[in-house]
């Protein structure tokens, strides 16, 4: 007959065994491996390029913060924060003898650094066929951050538009298409990342490796 106090304990040793395994397991959608490393290093290094913003740190609230306000009445005057930014931007960083231009230059930065992320995502999707919610978090980040970004820029052009600036509501304009063009490219990387356990997912991810190349 089996005794209940030993069941009992190896019972109690393999839950443990179990949890370890579990809090030190990488969490993923699609398998338990993790991607490559080099791949996944330069995804991270392409994602970081947003934050090299040319104006000062906005003080953007995360998920804590909006839960604050929403279920606490917390304030945090983001519009103020970010026209303060804007106009330490415009002064300081950019181009006096013609900001639009050095705006619409800055834009440009900020397309391709959003459109690297897509492309090292679609790197890792075209090859890897485990993708990791690190990975697909990532890219959602740089979604939002492109978001944030073209709504500055929107501000900077306007506050030259208030400054006798006429070319500056054609540029805002512009640049509005840039930014959103690149989010739109960005939402069918995390698209492809995640249907990468379905053939399209990895197919989509070659497509776009073969036309960056043409």
């Amino acid at each position: 007959m089996r005794n209940p106090a030993r069941a009992a304990r190896a019972f109690f040793l393999g839950s443990l065994v179990c949890l370890a395994v579990a809090s030190c397991a990488k969490v993923s959608i699609f398998g338990e491996a993790d991607p490559s490393p080099d791949l996944r290093t330069g995804l991270i290094a392409a994602k970081d390029r947003l934050s090299d913003t040319p104006w000062p740190d906005t003080k953007e609230p995360n998920a804590v913060d909006w839960a604050a306000m929403i279920f606490f009445g917390a304030k945090m005057d983001i519009e103020k924060n970010r026209a303060e930014a804007i106009d330490v931007y415009i002064a300081e960083a950019v181009d006096p003898n013609d900001p639009v231009a050095a705006v619409e230059q800055d834009v440009l930065q900020m397309a391709d650094a959003a459109y690297a992320v897509a492309d090292a995502a679609f790197n890792l999707v075209a090859v890897e066929p485990r993708i990791t919610i690190e990975d697909l978090d990532l890219v959602q980040q740089a979604i939002g951050a492109v978001r944030v970004h073209r709504d500055m820029f929107g501000s900077a052009y306007r506050a030259l538009e208030q400054k006798g600036y006429g070319d500056a509501r054609a540029a805002r304009f512009r640049s509005d298409d840039i930014l959103t063009e690149a989010v739109k490219r960005l939402g069918e990387a995390a698209d492809a990342m995640s249907a990468v356990s379905r053939e399209e997912g990895r197919a989509a991810g070659r497509e776009y490796q073969t036309a960056s190349r043409g």
